[in-house]
C-alpha cells in the first residue's frame, strides 16, 4: 500500500474523517474535494501522517484517549522505528503493546501502529507521497 493510501486510511479509520466530493451545481459555481473532521471543519490537503511527525502526532493524541503508547527508537543505524499500543485499563500491562508496527521513520511506525489498533494491518510500499 502506498503512503498516500495509508494516509487516507488513517484519516478515515483512526481520526474518523470523511472525504467529501462536492460537484459543480448546474447553475454554476465551483466544486471542491476536502476532508471533513467530526466537528465539521474542513482539512485540505490531507496531512501526510506517514512522513510528517506533526501529522502523525494527531494519531497519537486521538488514540491516547483509549490506548497506552510505546515507541522505541532504532537500536542501530538502519534498524526500524517501533510503535505500539495497548488499550487503557488492561491489567497485566507488561510494556509489550498488543498492536505493534515497525517503520523506516518515527511517523511511519506511528501511523501503521494506529491502523493496527483499528484492526487494519497494512504493508507499506515506501514510494514517494504526492503530498
Amino acid at each position: 500500500m502506498t503512503p498516500d493510501e495509508i494516509n487516507r486510511l488513517a484519516a478515515e479509520k483512526v481520526l474518523v474523517w470523511a472525504y467529501v466530493v462536492a460537484s459543480t451545481p448546474p447553475s454554476g459555481g465551483f466544486s471542491f474535494n476536502t476532508w471533513l473532521r467530526p466537528d465539521s471543519t474542513a482539512c485540505y490537503p490531507l496531512p501526510d501522517f506517514y512522513h510528517d511527525i506533526a501529522a502523525a502526532w494527531l494519531l497519537i493524541e486521538k488514540l491516547s484517549e483509549r490506548f497506552h503508547w510505546r515507541i522505541d527508537s532504532p537500536f542501530d543505524v538502519g534498524d526500524p522505528w517501533l510503535a505500539g499500543v495497548t488499550p487503557l485499563g488492561i491489567s497485566g500491562w507488561n510494556g509489550r503493546p498488543d498492536f505493534r508496527a515497525s517503520g523506516p521513520t518515527f511517523p511511519a511506525a506511528i501511523t501503521l501502529a494506529a491502523l493496527k489498533a483499528m484492526g487494519i494491518d497494512v504493508e507499506a510500499n515506501d514510494g514517494p507521497s504526492s503530498g
